[in-house]
């Protein structure tokens, strides 16, 4: 499989992955570089330079710091859950390995003309008669008519707004980012994402004003509502935990009684002689 010299990066994935947001700015910047190494690797998505996993040693000339820091930032890392080793203890990017496999998927399907789960099946009983076409048939179909093998794939596909994309669930109330099961049921989004208890609980202390887990699963089955994608219903999700947390605060300022407003003596001299003035 050839090396990727450009991708799609997702930047909402990025920033809302709860396992790299709990790692210091340090390692997010090791785990990116070690991302551009395994993005030209073979296969894709693996930390190797020619066939062989990159060591400490390496990655350490590779982002300009001592072994040491990259020993320790490589065991945060793998303690968050950031990625992935082979048996042979190369580590790999779950999500890249996973998109560079869709699109090997997609390759092929192309050669052979698309995806075969939507070409039209070679049936002589749904082939139209070889004696002649009705007034204002074409192809062996009526005008006006919508042919079914198109008309059946855009039934799959739901539209929704932008307004609809924007709007989030007012009452208070989980696939990790790499995997896209069966590109999405067919297009159908019928797939939910899931979260784990680990990252759970990383919402629950990034989010302490706000029950998670009482949460997520109300604003999950909002996103299933309006038709959001599986791969954008975390970055969904994580927007409407913003939003309550926020409100959360708001509601403990409000909650709170206001401060005392300490007045210097000379200020009430000052004022005193204004009044007598």
């Amino acid at each position: 499989m050839p090396s990727t010299h450009w991708g799609k990066f997702y930047w909402s994935d990025w920033a809302s992955d709860p396992a790299l947001r709990v790692c210091s700015l340090a390692a997010q910047g090791l785990w990116m570089r070690m991302l551009c190494v395994a993005a030209e690797a073979k296969p894709v998505g693996h930390v190797q330079i020619n066939g062989r996993g990159v060591s400490v040693a390496g990655l350490a000339r590779l982002a300009g710091v001592s072994s040491s820091e990259v020993e320790t930032l490589l065991d945060e890392l793998d303690r968050n859950g950031v990625f992935s080793r082979t048996d042979e203890g190369v580590i790999y990017s779950r999500r890249m390995v996973s998109d560079a496999r869709k699109s090997a998927t997609a390759r092929e399907h192309g050669l052979d003309g698309g995806n075969p789960a939507l070409k039209p099946k070679d049936n002589p009983d749904d082939q139209p008669p070889h004696n002649g076409t009705l007034k204002g048939q074409r192809n062996g179909q009526l005008k006006g008519t919508l042919n079914p093998t198109l008309k059946a794939s855009r039934a799959r596909v739901p539209t929704t707004t932008s307004k609809e994309e924007r709007d989030l669930p007012t009452t208070v109330g989980t696939t990790s980012a790499g995997e896209q099961e069966g590109s999405f049921q067919a297009q159908g989004f019928v797939v939910v994402a899931s979260y784990s208890d680990a990252e759970l609980e990383t919402l629950q202390v990034e989010f302490g004003g706000v029950d998670v887990a009482a949460v997520v699963p109300e604003l999950l089955a909002w996103a299933v509502g309006k038709a959001i994608p599986p791969i954008e219903q975390k970055s969904a999700v994580y927007g409407a935990l913003q939003q309550r947390q926020a409100k959360a605060e708001l509601a403990a300022r409000l909650a709170e009684p206001p401060a005392a407003i300490a007045v210097s003596d000379a200020l009430v001299a000052s004022l005193s002689r204004r009044r007598q003035a």
